[in-house]
């Protein structure tokens, strides 16, 4: 294992544990370390074998200069991706490094589930948006980025995070705050709320998630709504037939993370819904038929792919690392290749997979994953960063495509 320096990500896939050092040689630790890590993380130590525990020691320690370097670059980018907005970062100085403190305190990164990690300009943004609601109630239905921690300081705050690694972070977050969040594993919630956080997913996880918005939030309150690519239709579709009532619309508030701290630029639009008396959730079509027709595919263009990670083996590499990680074992993968353009066909057990087409001169990446799936987004997303990207290289901006649909003003 190579010599790891303060800050090394460590990620906890479905499948597996991996370190990312500096070296950009990803660490797949051994077979039957994912359990034992997950219990570390959330504070037993007795479960995790004594060389895994000496190995990773380092990336688990509070030590300041482990933070300060995580600080040190989460300031960078958010200079670099929201400098843009006149004197956001500089005149919310003291509130970023009170939001980057907490960010450099995650331990270890897990699968996301609706919403994704994001920058903490974006964590900022989109709390100052929600506290000017003026809610004293507040449910969020998921909390990659402690968004809840920061609301709670001014309102009663429940969270549903299953997740044990993230339900430790926010709850160690909340206590360090002095906070009064409420986190629960699941979304049997009971009583009504001001305002109401959820974001869109697939139709029956969007369906799901308004309608416990409605059903949790009372007549007058809000619903905020993270809308990203490729299921904002469905979403928009749905909310609109329900009788919700759009009061403000963001476009591209947040900027993804992924571990290593690259940045996707562009991932998510915010919406401020009323919520009027009488509003019901519509009914949805069912079965293999709608589930067809509403499975999308995903792109991923990925621009200024350094020359120097693009040898012949770069796809070979790519495809090895998303192998550990996926949710299910590999089950095919064909690589063509020709002088300047290679081809990579893989797919999974499920039957997700993807097709990666590398032109060097270019210095390009083009991702097509269908039928699109999250989590396989958000792994390639990850496993190109961490073999093939660095600093210069840019994601294209995964922007939703009804921004100007006239129901979005309505």
């Amino acid at each position: 294992m190579p010599p790891l320096a303060a800050g090394t990500p460590l990620a906890l896939w479905p499948r597996t544990a991996v370190l990312l050092p500096d070296a950009r040689e990803p660490v797949v630790l051994p077979a039957g370390c994912r359990a034992p890590l997950v219990d570390w993380c959330a504070g037993r130590t007795h479960e995790v074998p004594a060389q895994v525990q000496s190995a990773l020691a380092p990336l688990l320690d509070d030590a300041p200069s482990d933070l300060n370097r995580v600080e040190q670059r989460l300031a960078l980018l958010d200079e670099r991706y929201v400098g843009w907005l006149p004197g956001f970062t500089r005149s919310r100085d003291p509130e970023l490094r009170r939001v980057r403190a907490m960010h450099s305190r995650r331990k270890a990164w897990t699968l996301p589930r609706l919403a994704r990690p994001t920058l903490p300009s974006s964590t900022l943004r989109r709390a100052e948006i929600i506290a000017a609601l003026c809610g004293k109630k507040i449910l969020l239905t998921d909390d990659p980025d402690g968004l809840g921690v920061l609301l709670a300081t001014n309102a009663d705050v429940t969270v549903t995070e299953p997740d044990p690694v993230r339900h430790h972070w926010l709850a160690t977050e909340a206590a360090r705050e002095n906070n009064k969040l409420h986190l629960t594993t699941n979304s049997d919630i009971d009583g009504l709320f001001d305002v109401s956080v959820i974001f869109c997913g697939p139709p029956a996880a969007s369906a799901a998630e308004l309608g416990l918005a409605i059903r949790c939030t009372r007549p007058g309150g809000h619903i905020v709504v993270g809308m990203r690519l490729p299921w904002e239709e469905v979403m928009l579709s749905l909310a609109a037939q329900a009788g919700l009532v759009v009061e403000r619309y963001e476009r591209e508030i947040d900027h993804w993370l992924v571990p290593g701290l690259a940045v996707i630029d562009g991932g998510q639009d915010l919406v401020v819904y009323r919520r009027p008396e009488g509003a019901a959730l519509p009914a949805i079509e069912a079965g293999v038929a709608a589930t067809v027709r509403a499975t999308p595919h995903g792109v991923l263009d990925i621009d200024s792919v350094p020359r120097a990670t693009l040898d012949k083996t770069a796809l070979t590499r790519f495809a090895t690392l998303l192998a550990a990680a996926a949710p299910a074992a590999e089950e095919g993968r064909s690589l063509h290749g020709a002088h300047d353009h290679d081809v990579l066909c893989w797919y999974d057990s499920r039957g997700h997979g993807l097709t990666a087409e590398l032109r060097r001169a270019e210095e390009h990446l083009l991702i097509s994953i269908v039928p699109f799936d999250a989590d396989l987004e958000y792994l390639a997303l990850w496993a190109a960063h961490a073999v093939l990207c660095d600093d210069a290289s840019r994601v294209r901006p995964l922007r939703t495509r009804r921004a100007d649909k006239e129901y979005f003003f309505a």
